[in-house]
């Protein structure tokens, strides 16, 4: 995992386990919806965690594209548009995690 993501998880996570190892490239290298069924304590949470993740790294990515700077002191009204810019993207993306009420 890249340092952002490591940042995530406790401490004491050295790997991940085979749940999540058999879903990574999906869940943290691709933008596809996923559905996981696996029981109680087998690491659900953190393959919803890498899911988040993945779209935060792809919007920081496009974000960061966009960004542009100029010398010409247009850079305060370019920040104020990149910001609208970033709530507009903001808006095109949605997260649902859906927790258990009960294990």
């Amino acid at each position: 995992l890249p340092p952002f993501a490591q940042a995530c998880f406790p401490k004491s996570t050295k790997n991940l386990n085979r749940v999540q190892s058999s879903v990574y490239e999906v869940c943290f290298n691709s933008p596809k919806n996923v559905l996981v069924c696996a029981p109680t304590g087998a690491g659900k949470t953190y393959v919803a965690l890498l899911c988040v993740l993945e779209l935060i790294e792809r919007f920081a990515g496009e974000f960061a594209d966009s960004m542009v700077t100029t010398n010409d002191g247009h850079d305060d009204t370019l920040k104020r548009q990149q910001k609208e810019q970033v709530a507009l993207t903001l808006r095109e993306h949605k997260i649902v995690y859906i927790a258990p009420l009960k294990a």
